[in-house]
């Protein structure tokens, strides 16, 4: 008779043939210890139980990641990225999410049991620009794995106003001739120029006009 039971469990017994001489126990929890023992009967009645055995199955508990794979903020909500968690070789059953601002005790758990398979979950409902810890615990047959992160949510962005002015059209948006601030520089750096080019041309004919009269007075 095999009598075998996982830590937290019920001892149970499988009765086994004689001409056996060896046995392949299934249907076990991943990543679970178990500790076993044996003991033979006979028409006499039941022998003396063989020393206790341990061993355990293959597989861990969860595997958290990092904050950078996991959260991805928002301006009022935090996106948990569920799959980048690691099974460690036994599949993830559930989470726990429980989140709280930075300075108060207080937590708020959004479910007691997300059950999976799912990629993502959102926390919705967050304030601005303000710092939050999130506790997140990750359920599997081969135990349990609590990780807490700090997240700070992103402030909001500052309004780009995109709407015309009240009165008209914006000085932009007219056309180059009708556009006054732009005209009036223009005609008057024009004129400016026009009058000392001709100051410079008067000038210049009338330095000539006199080299002229000297030299037919001498």
């Amino acid at each position: 008779m095999l009598h075998y039971k996982s830590d937290n469990g019920d001892w149970e017994q499988l009765r086994l043939s004689n001409k056996q001489d060896h046995y392949s126990l299934d249907g076990l929890k991943c990543g679970t210890r178990y500790h076993m023992y044996m003991t033979a009967s006979n028409s006499l009645g039941t022998g003396e139980p063989s020393e206790q055995v341990t061993a355990r199955t293959l597989g861990a508990a969860p595997m958290s990641p990092h904050e950078s794979s996991f959260l991805q903020p928002n301006t009022t909500s935090v996106t948990l990225n569920l799959g980048a968690w690691q099974s460690g070789g036994c599949p993830i059953r559930h989470f726990v999410v429980q989140y709280r601002p930075k300075y108060l005790n207080a937590w708020t758990t959004l479910t007691d049991k997300l059950d999976m398979p799912r990629d993502t979950y959102v926390i919705r409902s967050l304030s601005p620009d303000r710092d939050y810890v999130v506790l997140v615990t990750a359920h599997s047959e081969a135990g349990l794995t609590q990780a807490e992160y700090l997240v700070r949510t992103l402030p909001v962005s500052p309004i780009v106003p995109t709407s015309s002015p009240a009165f008209g059209k914006r000085e932009t948006d007219l056309p180059f001739y009708k556009n006054v601030t732009l005209v009036i520089p223009i005609v008057v750096s024009s004129l400016v120029l026009v009058i000392v080019i001709f100051i410079v041309v008067v000038c210049l004919r009338k330095h000539s006009e006199d080299r002229d009269g000297r030299i037919g007075i001498t």
